[in-house]
């Protein structure tokens, strides 16, 4: 994810999983969540996505936890007969009242 706090909860062998993706072509894409943040890249023919949070986003490229003000948002996906897949991140305006305070010590 490129924030040096998150990418320390990890996988515990990455290159397992990696290992079964590489040998089948029909692996696409690979998404994930509970990061908090978006993220699109490619490694190899697979797509990577990681998925927002419908609450508070995580501030992206921290070296420690840290909320960022990026609203709550979803990811959504389609796949198509082709084998393409088409994705969007759609960000979600929540009311004042469910944002955590930022100028709160530890929020």
């Amino acid at each position: 994810m490129g924030s040096r706090w998150i990418d320390s909860v990890a996988l515990r062998n990455p290159q397992a999983l990696f290992a079964v993706t590489d040998r089948y072509a029909c692996v696409r894409a690979m998404v994930w969540g509970h990061v908090h943040q978006q993220h699109d890249s490619q490694r190899g023919a697979v797509r990577m996505l990681g998925t927002p949070s419908t609450c508070a986003q995580f501030l992206p490229h921290s070296e420690r936890f840290a909320i960022d003000t990026a609203p709550p948002a979803y990811r959504s996906l389609e796949l198509r007969t082709d084998g393409s897949i088409d994705t969007a991140v759609m960000q979600v305006e929540p009311p004042a009242a469910a944002l955590p305070d930022l100028r709160r010590a530890g929020a």
